[in-house]
């Protein structure tokens, strides 16, 4: 893990790969993205959600209308390189559904896809983020509780 960088480092992925020889280390910081589904476990992506990512400050100048120039600083000052959800945006314009279509439009910013099923039924993601210690390692987030809503809503 990097501070404001999503996804660097060290990859574990969901599956197995016994072509890598990684070894953790002390001090390794790891974000563990487990998934569960109620399926056969085979997720796929879906259409777009409401997660976002600013893709290219770049591409920002070829924004025409001053409100949406407007609403990106304020997306951009906010966020900066994470990733943000449009219910985060909500009080910053009554059209803020348009201004993020139109800046996915451009290839200002990322519209990430939903995770879902294979067989159409319901997938969770959850994070865990652990740093390796010389005993073992310190967890940092409770995964647990996390799991238990989840299963709450689900109930």
């Amino acid at each position: 893990m990097d501070k404001y960088k999503l996804h660097s480092g060290i990859s574990i992925p969901n599956i197995a790969n016994v072509k890598d020889k990684t070894k953790l280390k002390y001090g390794d910081v790891i974000a563990i993205e487990p998934f569960s589904t109620v399926g056969d476990g085979h997720v796929i992506s879906g259409k777009g959600s409401n997660i976002y990512l600013i893709k290219s400050q770049l591409k920002s100048r070829i924004i025409r209308e001053k409100r949406i120039k407007i609403l990106f600083q304020n997306i951009k000052n906010r966020f900066g390189s994470l990733p943000f959800a449009q219910r985060w945006c909500e009080n910053m314009s009554n059209d803020i559904d348009i201004t993020l279509r139109k800046l996915t439009f451009l290839g200002i910013i990322k519209h990430y896809p939903q995770l879902i099923e294979q067989s159409k039924n319901l997938v969770s993601q959850m994070e865990h983020t652990v740093i390796v210690n010389e005993d073992g390692c310190e967890v940092t987030t409770n995964l647990w509780n996390q799991l238990k809503i989840i299963l709450l809503i689900k109930l």
